[in-house]
């Protein structure tokens, strides 16, 4: 079994930056590898589909909104997860 892909640079620091807790770092990372897993098998086993892969696998919006409401969420709050 392969381990999981890290996250894009660019998803980690924000993560860093947040002090996300380490249930939702890997939480993200193993959405992360399946996101990577279907756009690898779904290009060369339908090739006829079209869609950009690397928008695909940019975690950036989704971790933009998490970041604007992560003070207000009692989730987020002390680090700590619900």
């Amino acid at each position: 079994m392969r381990g999981l892909p890290e996250l894009p640079p660019e998803a980690a620091g924000l993560l860093a930056e947040l002090a996300a807790p380490p249930r939702l770092r890997a939480h993200l990372r193993l959405v992360y590898a399946v996101a990577c897993d279907v756009t690898a098998w779904l290009q060369p086993s339908h090739p006829r589909v079209v869609f950009d892969r690397e928008a695909f696998l940019s975690l950036d919006d989704f971790l933009q909104q998490v970041a604007a409401g992560a003070d207000e969420r009692p989730a987020y709050r002390n680090g700590f997860p619900v």
